[in-house]
């Protein structure tokens, strides 16, 4: 769980204790909640100030601040249902929109389930009033789209762009990724490309794959593709590692960039680059996707194009808000933009790697 600011742990503490008082009670003042908690002004201030924006307190000059039971709102529940493969990226995500959802004044339950799993006909629709999925796989079936379509509650998906099937989603803009990691290489000079296709078939990694190839083509570049074939609930980062491995042994690396189709499964990949003593960046340049927290720990650090994770849950709960508020369950889109980090393992255009 995300450690959560002082003032944001003094506001859900407030708020409970505001549950336990009577419309009209005086609550107590600054420097009582001070002496109280032992904690700073600075702490109390904006927990006050966040208690009266959500119209539990009010308060009255001269008078002090009072419990205002009139003015609160309903609480909903938002389940959130992340699945158990890639966890790390999985969790790095759920941790952010259960910090939102507590300070959106959401009651919030997170539900773990196994990546095989059809969790979408055991949804509780009468148990939550909104729910976030971060599915395991992108290509459902029509069953499993009728239910979305039809849930009598919003129901958003997280990193996963299937706006073409008229679902609630958040995701990055997939051809936009691609087209960076072409333009960022061709920028610096490369010619010769290649992508490793390490995470299993998505529409995700099919757009990503659109906009780098077609990119490259249009400048009249060259595009070696290297495919794991990487199965749903396969390690990712090992596919990487072998299949890479199997290529090298086999072919000559005619090309001087890499992309990878994750920070995770890079880490194979450089693993293995390592192996046939080919240098990064001096020989092959490498960048990932998906900002992985370790990328930067990586020896060398790994370059990376990644869709914010923050981005993308406030974009998940900014839909939920609307869908509560205009009644309007399904169709929602919120498309989050990539963004560039360079570090240590792509360079400008050297000669190809000569084996």
């Amino acid at each position: 769980m995300l450690k959560l600011a002082k003032s944001e742990q003094l506001f859900q503490l407030l708020k409970d204790r505001i549950g336990q008082m009577k419309d009209g009670e005086r609550f107590p003042s600054v420097r009582q909640l001070m002496q109280e908690y032992n904690v700073s002004q600075f702490t109390v201030g904006p927990a006050l100030d966040l208690l009266e924006e959500r119209k539990l307190l009010i308060r009255k000059v001269g008078k002090g601040t009072f419990v205002r039971k009139d003015g609160e709102q309903k609480q909903y529940t938002v389940y959130y249902y992340m699945n158990d493969w890639n966890f790390d990226e999985a969790s790095r995500t759920e941790r952010i929109c259960h910090k939102i959802a507590q300070e959106r004044n959401y009651n919030y339950r997170r539900i773990i389930y196994h990546h095989s799993e059809d969790v979408y006909s055991q949804l509780p629709f009468g148990e939550a009033d909104a729910i976030i999925i971060n599915p395991s796989r992108s290509d459902l079936s029509q069953a499993q789209v009728n239910i979305l379509k039809n849930a009598p509650i919003p129901i958003v998906m997280i990193r996963a762009t299937l706006h073409q099937l008229g679902l609630n989603c958040v995701g990055g803009h997939n051809v936009l990724t691609g087209t960076m990691a072409a333009e960022y290489f061709l920028k610096n000079g490369h010619r010769k490309m290649a992508i490793l296709l390490s995470e299993p078939f998505s529409y995700t990694s099919n757009e990503i794959f659109d906009g780098y190839s077609s990119r490259i083509k249009a400048e009249g570049g060259e595009l070696t593709v290297i495919d794991c074939k990487t199965r749903f609930g396969e390690n990712s980062q090992m596919k990487a590692f072998t299949e890479l491995s199997r290529y090298l042994e086999s072919n000559h690396a005619d090309f001087t960039a890499m992309f990878v189709a994750s920070d995770y499964s890079a880490l194979g990949a450089l693993r293995a680059l390592s192996e046939f003593n080919i240098k990064v960046p001096e020989q092959l340049s490498v960048l990932g996707f998906g900002g992985n927290i370790s990328a930067a720990l990586f020896k060398p650090s790994l370059s990376s194009i990644v869709i914010p994770l923050d981005k993308m849950a406030d974009g998940a709960f900014d839909l939920i808000d609307q869908a509560l508020k205009e009644k309007k369950l399904h169709g929602l889109t919120h498309i989050v933009y990539p963004e560039f980090i360079e570090r240590e393992s792509t360079a400008i255009a050297v000669e190809t790697i000569s084996q």
